[in-house]
């Protein structure tokens, strides 16, 4: 996402916090995915972590940015557990909407 359309409305010092919320974001979400995978599969699979964490997955909750920073700020707010429980709602529900299509 170009900077302007991320500023869009937000001061430079809200773009920065949501900045730095994303970046916390995408480290929680990257924990989410690998002990999910660890857990569903008990076996590192490297194809799954891209595709639940690639921008293109993240684009169909939100804006990319603004998702990591939705799980930075839940994190930073309310712990793991609150941000890992986000993350499984919004996946879960994506992943369901996907599967039809596969077929």
């Amino acid at each position: 996402m170009s900077r302007e359309n991320l500023a869009r409305g937000l001061s430079k010092r809200e773009v920065e916090g949501l900045r730095q919320e994303a970046w916390i974001g995408d480290a929680v979400l990257e924990l989410y995915v690998r002990e999910r995978i660890l857990k569903e599969e008990a076996a590192r699979n490297d194809a799954r972590r891209i595709s639940l964490v690639r921008n293109s997955f993240l684009n169909s909750i939100g804006q990319p940015t603004r998702v990591e920073a939705e799980i930075g700020r839940l994190y930073l707010q309310k712990g793991l557990a609150a941000a890992f429980q986000w993350i499984e709602t919004q996946t879960t529900a994506i992943q369901a909407r996907q599967k039809p299509a596969r077929r």
